[in-house]
């Protein structure tokens, strides 16, 4: 079986998935290559598709397209296919390839060819010597630099903190505009794919989030992806085994002990590579220049109690059977042992909720772990935790279960707008919350009506009930990823979730991210009720994206309901005009560029947005067509 590339299978995917003959100048134009290469990769296409006896046929005055009656065989090369796992992005800008080029040359050990290189990145040896004068001119400054080396080929040469900084501001710019680990991890350059795994990111956020929480450090998130990108390529270039120079920077070190200890800490808690003064003077320099200073006159403490927790857990780990997400617990206890030693002089001495008791004989074997850990903390420190603190405890376990057996729990969902929300509302929930199952969608005038014949184990509701028969989780019209905590937080602990003081550090993640999931629309489309089934799709995914990236914008630019639908009906409505690319610039273009200046949190995460429509849909968004959707966001009621 033919072996194709990646350009040249997404051009089957194109061919396979479209009603309508396609231009060969439409594929020059999207991957940015001469009608010369496209025809090459035809020719390719051509060949591995004869083997199968599809055929790419060209109308003189439309295009190319696959045969309908072949077009299901074509789908299965198209799912067997093998890929070259060393393919880099075809489909990226100039710019892009020569940042991936950097990356991949900070991945290599010895020279590698010009040949190689381009055989790689599936460009010609002249564009990769031109990349690479280019390159060179871009870190000039940086004291590194690509070398030819004789008979040998090129590499990547300088300081090593000048290599990680420049590569950690291409991820700290891969990453911007996201918060959770699943994000980080499908935003990495395609060059380093392979290179780290979604664990071990999620290794790395928790470290940088649990030292964080041990010196009482408060990041701002850009300063969050600042550290976490150069935490990434660290481990990235101590694993490629590249020879490393390090040019330390004088620095009075004792005035940055908090920085130091905290370095060293983190060092030890990812585990990798060892710390020595070169790689501390590294880390000291990536946190001074991204103005991450730490100070802070509670560290000792702090390190004590997080001595005692990771000590309570070992003891759990030792005696238990049970499996914990031992980041997400330690966090919790954290959080909670912090706040209890800093407040307990003022506690009253009241007897233990009701409710809470409950955890006693619901959870037996979990409140018994909890006194064994409250044992070990009193062993070491001479603190006793009351009966309550052990319960509190006890849930957390409960919480931070690894393996858990729950059946899916069955849910109605209350709207007050009526079915068509209250349904858009279920969509998101079922992307968000796969486990649930939800038996049906109603608004707050219709539940007095509702079929309770299949019981249910609890309500999602946008409005307050009276409802005394079951559990109502209340939640916002917009779904927000607090929202999402909170559900997932009553699956945890049902009727416990108003009387423990939870925390908002854990952040849901969706499952609905719009990017390459294959459902794309062109701008080539004449007729558009010919592919009504793919259509609805791509502005139903566009939708669900839309709501995601709104619950991302800061807590001061609050999306109520009727901006929310608001904007989702200038979505739908757009899209038609975007085909006709109608839109003006110049009168808007400096009311843009103050709002990017004023805004500059929620103008990257709505740029990310506004990326996905142009990929998805091939079309190209004018600064009169964003800026209407700020327009929304920002309006002041």
């Amino acid at each position: 079986m033919s072996t194709l590339n990646g350009r040249q299978s997404d051009m089957l995917r194109t061919l396979v998935k479209s009603n309508y003959p396609i231009p060969i100048e439409y594929f020059s134009e999207t991957y940015s290559k001469s009608e010369r290469t496209v025809r090459n990769d035809l020719k390719a296409l051509r060949s591995a598709l004869e083997e199968i006896g599809v055929q790419i046929k060209n109308s003189q005055k439309s295009g190319l397209y696959i045969p309908a009656s072949q077009k299901d065989t074509a789908r299965n090369l198209l799912n067997s296919v093998k890929q070259d796992t060393e393919i880099l992005n075809c489909l990226e800008t100039e710019s892009g390839r020569i940042k991936n080029l950097f990356l991949f040359l900070m991945l290599q050990n010895k020279p590698i060819s010009a040949d190689e290189i381009a055989d790689r990145f599936y460009i010609s040896r002249s564009t990769i010597l031109r990349n690479i004068q280019e390159l060179n001119r871009m870190i000039g400054d940086h004291a590194i630099g690509v070398t030819s080396i004789v008979s040998q080929g090129f590499l990547l040469q300088g300081d090593e903190y000048r290599i990680r900084t420049f590569a950690a501001e291409i991820l700290k710019d891969a990453f911007s505009g996201s918060f959770i680990n699943e994000d980080w991890y499908v935003l990495l350059p395609v060059v380093l794919r392979d290179q780290i795994s979604l664990d071990e990111i999620t290794t790395i956020s928790a470290a940088i989030k649990k030292l964080n929480l041990v010196y009482d450090v408060w990041l701002s998130n850009e300063a969050f992806l600042s550290l976490l990108a150069y935490t990434v390529i660290r481990k990235i270039r101590l694993a490629s085994n590249c020879p490393m120079t390090f040019s330390r920077t004088e620095m009075n070190e004792g005035e940055y002990f908090c920085e130091v200890r905290f370095i060293n800490d983190l060092i030890k808690e990812l585990g990798s590579g060892g710390s020595n003064e070169d790689e501390v003077s590294c880390y000291l320099s990536s946190l001074i220049g991204n103005d991450i200073i730490i100070r802070t006159d509670g560290g000792s403490d702090n390190a004590n109690l997080s001595d005692v927790i990771s000590r309570m857990i070992d003891v759990l780990e030792s005696e238990s059977s049970v499996k914990y997400d031992r980041n997400a617990l330690y966090l919790d206890l954290y959080h909670h042992l912090q706040r209890y030693l800093k407040h307990k002089e003022e506690m009253t001495s009241e007897d233990t909720d009701s409710v809470l008791l409950q955890v006693k004989s619901d959870y037996p074997e979990f409140f018994a772990s909890a006194s064994r850990m409250a044992e070990k903390m009193e062993g070491i420190c001479g603190i006793q935790l009351s009966e309550q603190e052990i319960l509190y405890i006890a849930v957390y376990l409960v919480k931070n279960q690894n393996e858990r057996t729950d059946a899916p729990k069955k849910v109605l969902v209350v709207c007050a707008t009526g079915k068509g929300l209250s349904t858009l509302l279920s969509t998101r929930i079922r992307k968000a919350l796969p486990s649930i199952d939800i038996v049906g969608s109603v608004s707050v005038y219709q539940i007095e009506n509702f079929n309770f014949g299949n019981e249910i184990d609890f309500i999602v509701s946008t409005v307050p009930l009276r409802i005394t028969e079951y559990p109502v989780v209340k939640i916002s019209s917009v779904l927000s990823l607090q929202d999402i905590q909170r559900i997932q937080e009553f699956l945890h602990y049902g009727k416990l979730i108003d009387k423990i003081p939870f925390n908002s550090h854990e952040m849901a993640s969706f499952s609905s991210k719009g990017e390459g999931n294959g459902k794309k629309l062109t701008k080539h489309s004449e007729d558009i009720r010919k592919n009504m089934e793919e259509s609805s799709s791509v502005i139903s995914d566009l939708i669900m994206t839309l709501m995601e990236y709104v619950t991302k914008l800061p807590v001061d630019y609050y999306m109520d309901q009727d901006r929310m639908l608001g904007l989702i009906i200038h979505l739908v409505m757009a899209i038609p005009r975007w085909f006709r690319d109608e839109g003006y610039d110049d009168d808007i273009l400096p009311a843009y560029e103050k709002l990017k200046e004023e805004h500059q949190k929620v103008f990257m995460i709505m740029e990310k947005y506004f990326g996905i429509i142009e990929r998805q849909l091939y079309v190209s968004l004018s600064i009169s067509e964003k800026y209407a959707f700020y327009l929304y966001i920002l309006r002041e009621d």
